[in-house]
């Protein structure tokens, strides 16, 4: 089933930190807040990426600057950055079709490509 985007995901998942230490912040889901709602991740998973420095310097060579190395961190932000681009994308489409920016915030949740976003962003996950 698909449903709509409401900018709120409830996550039942909870994990402790498995680097650097054991305090909130290194608990998921890990946040990229954004004030823009189309732009907001939430990310938790079990997983373990072996490739966690390649993939930070590609972040870096995008013009990123992530807060931390972690495997969740660095696909969190590999993703945010195709969100990005998806959310600006669709903007630029909307706004020379003539639509007021609240109209194109509605727009935007209406017309995000998930999956295309999610393909972008697994390329270099090893």
């Amino acid at each position: 089933d698909n449903f709509a985007f409401t900018g709120e995901v409830w996550m039942g998942h909870l994990r402790y930190g498995t680097y650097g230490g054991n305090s909130i912040e290194q608990c998921h889901p890990f946040l990229r807040q954004n004030n823009w709602m189309t732009r907001c991740l939430a990310a938790a998973g079990n997983f373990n990426l072996t490739n966690v420095d390649e993939l930070y310097d590609l972040l870096i060579n995008l013009g990123q600057h992530p807060k931390e190395k972690s495997d969740t961190v660095t696909v969190m932000e590999k993703i945010g950055h195709f969100l990005d681009l998806e959310n600006e994308r669709l903007f630029q489409k909307f706004k020379q079709e003539g639509y007021d920016n609240r109209k194109i915030t509605e727009l935007i949740a209406e017309n995000l490509d998930v999956r295309k976003i999610l393909m972008n962003s697994a390329q270099d996950w090893g």
